[in-house]
């Protein structure tokens, strides 16, 4: 198995272009390595494999396949482009002359709290610097000659008759970015571009690269070297790897508060910036989990037949909560989690320091949360430190439960308590309090279920757009842990069916009774020190959907439009899309002061690219289809335009049928208007809120219901109910 060197092995030699000065870096290595190691891509197999391309042979009648060629890749950007293609070279063989791409980039010290940053000093602290390494110099001579020709004439001028790329050239900048002390440079030496844009200082360090007198950026960084040695020795070939001194997310909250004098209507914003310690610089590492640290450190992803995989070793320099990540996973907690969730994260946690944490933010609220806690506390007669989140822990998961048809998905928690019975007390006493003091918008009831505490809360009128939307909560506690699940819907479900499952797992190891397969944590590949991982399992969801959607195509029977030019009959099964595709799974743990965050993936840079690539292809297989029947419409219209709408109209109400049926064991609604009536598993309806579809003559529809059978029929033109006869119009 092909394996790469340790990334702190790795001639860095690239870095040697590059300013001292600069607090991030990203390079490219090895372009024609990198074109090489796709075709094992994961998207790019599934692209090019012969199944695929028998299988839409068989849904768009009369193609060939899906006809996908790299030449696509040509076309794709030629499109795009307002302007010709400029170069003598095409894109393809422009990209194939790249050796190496290497980027770095400075950014400006956080300021004080409270401090004033002129502009012109913000842009002196601003750099970007590009380095291309081509295979001839001919070439980049070529690219930085109509590269400076379309920035010349951007300023409205022209590029001298005797521009030669090989002297450095100082690019004119807009008056804003003059006044600001911004310039850009470039300049072509033995095959390599250099651009600069930025301060004098910054820009001018790019003529380095001609003599190589800079030391290297990388070595002048002991804490990034010491980063890089974290990272370990790596899978594949390099795809890209690099460096940060600093976080991008802390510093853009960091000068927030400077920008917010330029906005609209900023005031909202001002109050939640203008506290040197507000609650949203908490943003970056309440997301970490999820997003991976921020901080200074070292990345590198490599590319194999496994898929990629991403390793960032950093310092946590953003303000990430103390309450996860304390310790080795406890396998244990993977026999309170569903076989088949299609997502999970799970992480060791301290419920003490995650209740500090909660008080800390509020603390920082515009209007002092913290205080609004301490009455709760003294009206209760309760330590909500203590007596609630100091009994949490130490192990807990969060997942989205198994997915189910169209129903809406469900996200649980299942979080190990520690005084089940004073848990339970503390949450009924603090729900029914912020019943008590939001009246009309927030419901918490209280009802055992099974004899195990059980409580469900709804937040009302929520908006999401211009809708408002209700929010379910539903809290239960059982065999020592505390279930809580959350939904635009009735979670209570999920949460009740969790603690059966509990239940009766708990029951059929005393009686040795057959257990419901529980998740198996066996293909996340844990590590012995790993805090905390989660995994989006992209093989069940793709499978789930795709067979939800395969028996949604089957119930809407004729719902297809006249020139649909292909078989949805042939659709073929879920295999074919998700054989070639892996979980995401990532890993993190704490190796002395680093963050070391491990990711395995299917998904790479690629992505974009194999979308527009298969969207050509199939675009091109579509382009002679063979023609399908038509519907037969009963009725003699002449109004073509109202009979086609009518025609959408019928087929649309009787897709709705069929999928209410589906969910009410077959049977048919008494009433159309019953299609959209909210319910547990369709709560804006069968049409997501939207009325009833009417006919091309702005008619309602006419519906009667039979024994096991229904009828359907639109009035026609003349309105006048026939019964299906005379000029009403029938599928």
């Amino acid at each position: 198995m092909q394996r790469a060197a340790p990334v702190a092995t790795l001639d860095w030699t690239h870095t040697k272009l590059h300013p001292k000065v600069a607090t991030g870096y990203f390079e490219l290595p090895d372009m024609e390595a990198t074109l090489a190691s796709y075709d094992a891509a994961p998207l790019m197999r599934l692209l090019f494999d012969p199944d695929l391309v028998r299988a839409v042979e068989k849904l768009v009648p009369g193609s060939e396949g899906i006809a996908i060629e790299v030449a696509d890749i040509e076309a794709l950007f030629l499109d795009s482009l307002s302007e010709p293609w400029p170069l003598a070279l095409s894109p393809l063989e422009l990209l194939d002359s790249v050796r190496t791409l290497s980027v770095s980039y400075r950014l400006p010290p956080a300021p004080a709290p409270g401090a004033t940053v002129a502009p012109a000093l913000l842009a002196e602290r601003l750099g970007l610097q590009i380095v291309v390494d081509f295979a001839t110099n001919e070439v980049a001579s070529e690219v930085a000659v109509n590269l400076a020709k379309e920035w010349v004439a951007s300023q409205g001028d022209n590029l001298p008759e005797d521009f030669d790329p090989a002297v450095p050239f100082a690019a004119p900048m807009p008056e804003g970015a003059q006044l600001l002390g911004l310039g850009a440079w470039m300049v072509v030496d033995g095959g390599r571009l250099a651009i600069g844009v930025g301060n004098a200082d910054f820009g001018h360090a790019l003529f380095a690269a001609r003599a190589k007198s800079e030391g290297s950026s990388f070595a002048a960084r002991a804490e990034v070297a010491a980063a890089a040695e974290v990272l370990g020795e790596l899978e594949g070939e390099t795809i890209y790897r690099g460096w940060q001194m600093g976080s991008a997310p802390q510093l853009l909250l960091d000068y927030a508060p400077l920008l917010v004098p330029l906005m609209d209507d900023s005031e909202p914003i001002r109050a939640l910036l203008d506290k040197p310690q507000s609650w949203i610089r908490y943003v970056p590492g309440l997301l970490s989990p999820l997003l991976g640290p921020t901080g200074v450190g070292a990345f590198s992803t490599t590319l194999s037949s496994r898929g990629f995989t991403r390793v960032y070793a950093l310092t946590p320099a953003d303000a990430a909560p103390a309450w996860y990540g304390k310790g080795p996973i406890d396998r244990g907690v993977f026999a309170f989690v569903p076989e088949k969730v299609p997502a999970l994260w799970t992480a060791t946690i301290d419920g003490a320091a995650m209740g500090s944490a909660l008080r800390t933010m509020l603390a920082s609220l515009p209007a002092d949360g913290s205080a609004t806690l301490a009455a709760l506390e003294q009206e209760l007669a309760i330590d909500l430190g203590a007596d609630l989140f100091g009994q949490l822990g130490p192990d807990m998961a969060l997942f989205v439960a198994p997915l189910a048809g169209i129903a809406p998905p469900n996200l649980l928690l299942s979080v190990r308590v520690a005084d089940e019975a004073m848990v339970a007390d503390r949450l009924g006493r603090v729900l029914q309090a912020l019943a008590r003091a939001h009246p009309g918008s927030l419901t918490s009831t209280e009802r055992p279920y099974r004899r195990m505490p059980y409580f469900e809360l709804s937040v009302l009128d929520i908006e999401v757009g211009d809708d408002p939307v209700e929010l379910f909560a539903a809290m239960g506690l059982v065999s020592g842990r505390l279930i809580v699940g959350l939904a635009v819907g009735q979670a209570g479900v999920a949460v009740k069916r969790e603690m059966r499952r509990l239940v009766d797992r708990a029951e059929a190891a005393t009686s040795g009774a057959p257990v419901e397969p529980a998740f198996d944590p066996a293909s996340l590949r844990i590590g012995q020190l790993d805090s905390s991982v989660w995994m989006l399992d992209w093989p069940g969801v793709v499978d789930s959907l795709y067979g939800t959607l395969k028996a949604l195509t089957g119930l809407a029977g004729g719902f297809v439009p006249e020139d649909l030019p292909i078989d949805l009959a042939a659709l073929p099964e879920a295999d074919l899309f998700v054989r070639h595709l892996v979980p995401t799974v990532v890993t993190t743990q704490r190796i002395g002061k680093f963050v070391r965050r491990h990711a395995r993936t299917s998904f790479g840079p690629e992505l974009p690219v194999v979308l527009s690539l298969a969207a050509a292809g199939v675009d091109r297989a579509m382009q002679t289809p063979a023609p399908v029947d038509s519907m037969e419409i009963t009725g003699e219209s002449s109004d073509t335009t109202g009979s086609d709408t009518t025609q959408r109209a019928l087929l649309r109400v009787r897709t709705g049928i069929n999928v209410w049926s589906a969910f009410h064991d077959g049977a048919h609604p008494a009433t159309l208007t019953r299609l959209t009536e909210p319910s547990d598993i369709l709560p804006t309806g069968v049409f997501n809120g939207e009325p009833l579809p009417t006919d091309g003559w702005g008619n309602a529809l006419h519906y009667l219901r039979a024994e096991g059978s229904y009828s359907l029929w639109s009035a026609g033109p003349n309105g006048i109910d026939e019964s299906g006869q005379g000029d009403d119009v029938r599928l």
